[in-house]
């Protein structure tokens, strides 16, 4: 049998191929942690990112790998072509109907790269004012610096810090009770040094969306 040797104990997969033997497999072989690339709740939003996927197939890969035992993480993007309140607001329930609340942290905007169909796109629809700045910009995810949607850049700002809200409060409710726990748990893992880094980046996610 093939061993797989993960040094970070990640991996990337995509909701359409993963299965329930494969998961396993990857499992014993030392993977701890599945990075899906769902980034939409919304069928609609599916099909203009040209994924290949379902939102039911997402729904599935989702369960199951939490039935196995493997942590999943996902990030979502909203401002595609075509985005609305309402396809926002479709993938924010997806993502709190399948309990994914840590996603908060990980709302993205689109970022065309030169040469890909979305770059054409931009171009096409004269959306890039300043070719220079939006290049030297293209690692920031959580910045809006093009927006291909027909929405005001100030509503599709908003609508993201709404969405992160709503994701984060869930996850916040849901985990307070046993945070005590929580806590013991990392410093009995990490160490008490580590435990304290991460109480901190807590906080500073907290004091943002009690804003």
């Amino acid at each position: 049998m093939i061993q797989f040797l993960f040094l970070l104990g990640e991996c990337s997969g995509r909701v359409n191929c993963i299965d329930e033997e494969l998961l396993i497999l990857l499992k014993k072989s030392g993977m701890r942690t599945i990075f899906y690339g769902i980034e939409s709740g919304s069928q609609k939003m599916l099909d203009v990112m040209r994924k290949g996927e379902s939102v039911e197939q997402s729904r599935a890969a989702i369960r199951l790998t939490k039935r196995i035992g493997v942590n999943m993480h996902t990030p979502l993007m909203i401002g595609f072509p075509g985005e609305t309140k309402e396809t926002i607001e479709e993938s924010v329930n997806f993502f709190i109907q399948e309990n994914i609340a840590g996603i908060a942290g990980t709302i993205y905007f689109p970022t065309p790269h030169p040469g890909s169909a979305l770059w054409e796109y931009a171009l096409k629809n004269k959306l890039i004012k300043d070719e220079e700045y939006y290049i030297e910009n293209l690692g920031d995810f959580t910045s809006l610096h093009l927006n291909l949607t027909d929405m005001p850049d100030e509503k599709l700002i908003q609508l993201k810090k709404y969405a992160a809200k709503r994701i984060f409060w869930l996850y916040f409710f849901k985990y307070l009770y046993n945070l005590p726990f929580i806590i013991i748990e990392q410093i009995k893992t990490i160490g008490y040094n580590k435990t304290l880094i991460n109480l901190s980046r807590i906080m500073s996610t907290f004091k943002q969306f009690i804003s």
